[in-house]
């Protein structure tokens, strides 16, 4: 996870640091929807005053992981299948638009960099049986495509859409249904493609991809 650190290019403010952790916290599924958050707890478990942990809640709220609400406090979003599902579709449409500002902006030494982060995964497969190992490749793997794509626009709209989404992944997917393995050639024929500098094939692999995903998957939603 690295790159993805880098990327993200975390300070050392005390309320960014609370984000951070109750963010990561988040996305591994360690709160649940419509979950209760105290604050008095969190202030004592990141030692720290009352301001870090609002500001830090604040922007949470903000990125849409949690509701502040008056009168009640502060609690995980409710779920919402029209939201999960919009949270995938910008997330596709925003990497397939990576994909090809990566393929006009990427270096040849980076395009060989992301060869071997994949070439490293696919000498050991079987750990991304895992979902939170596979979480973090997948994480990685896409993180390549935002760095070569140069956008600053696009990799602060990405970031906060990826959080969400990973949020929504572990809350509601199975990732042993999902498979993985088909998961490691898709990324590879993307990576070759790229490689080539085939746009219109790039974005074709990686919308199919998105697309498999999705249709296996939305149907299986709970309505509420």
């Amino acid at each position: 996870m690295q790159l993805y650190k880098q990327l993200r290019k975390i300070n050392t403010l005390k309320s960014t640091q609370v984000y951070e952790a109750l963010k990561e916290e988040l996305i591994q599924g360690q709160w649940v929807f419509n979950e209760k958050i105290h604050v008095n707890s969190l202030i004592e478990k990141f030692d720290v005053s009352r301001r870090p942990v609002m500001e830090a809640l604040k922007m949470l709220e903000k990125e849409g992981f949690i509701e502040i609400v008056p009168q009640y406090g502060c609690k995980v979003i409710p779920y919402s299948k029209t939201a999960a599902i919009e949270v995938l579709r910008l997330r596709s449409a925003v990497e397939t638009l990576c994909v090809e500002l990566a393929i006009e902006n990427g270096t040849e030494s980076e395009m060989r960099q992301f060869q071997m982060f994949q070439d490293i995964a696919r000498e050991k497969p079987n750990l991304l049986n895992d979902k939170i190992h596979y979480l973090h490749y997948n994480r990685e793997f896409h993180t390549h495509i935002v760095m070569m794509a140069k956008s600053p626009i696009v990799t602060d709209y990405i970031l906060q859409i990826w959080g969400l989404n990973d949020f929504y992944l572990v809350q509601l997917f199975d990732y042993f249904n999902w498979d993985v393995q088909q998961s490691l050639l898709d990324h590879q024929e993307l990576v070759m493609a790229m490689k080539q500098r085939n746009v219109e094939l790039s974005k074709k692999i990686l919308s199919e991809h998105f697309d498999i995903f999705m249709k296996q998957h939305l149907e299986n939603l709970p309505n509420s």
